[in-house]
């Protein structure tokens, strides 16, 4: 199942890429789910590559506050703690949480969203 769920997230990135260039936010989700397969497959240093250019692509095409900026953040967090690659794992983190907040609203109590 992971060898064909990885073959058929390869192909649709290699369409987006063809399609829709490589800065396009619609290519950025293929690397996602790209990194998706190599994480369930416990291969972390190929996740880690995709999704470093999913965040990549989103920090060009989204704008400064996203969502979806946040989400890429908290992806990068979760292959760089299985890598025991800490220091940068809570930068990471840093950053999602200040956008969630920013987002949510950083006056009233949003302790939830640090776990999102």
């Amino acid at each position: 199942e992971d060898a064909m769920e990885k073959y058929f997230y390869k192909k649709e990135l290699e369409i987006r890429l063809e399609t829709l260039g490589d800065k396009h936010p619609d290519t950025a989700k293929s690397y996602k789910a790209v990194g998706e397969v190599f994480f369930k497959a416990v291969n972390f240093e190929s996740a880690e590559e995709m999704y470093r250019k999913a965040l990549e692509i989103d920090l060009e095409a989204q704008p400064d506050i996203h969502r979806v900026l946040s989400e890429r953040y908290s992806d990068m967090v979760q292959i760089l703690m299985e890598q025991s690659k800490f220091d940068e794992a809570i930068k990471m983190h840093k950053k999602s949480l200040a956008l969630k907040l920013h987002i949510h609203g950083g006056e009233e109590d949003h302790s939830d969203i640090a776990w999102e």
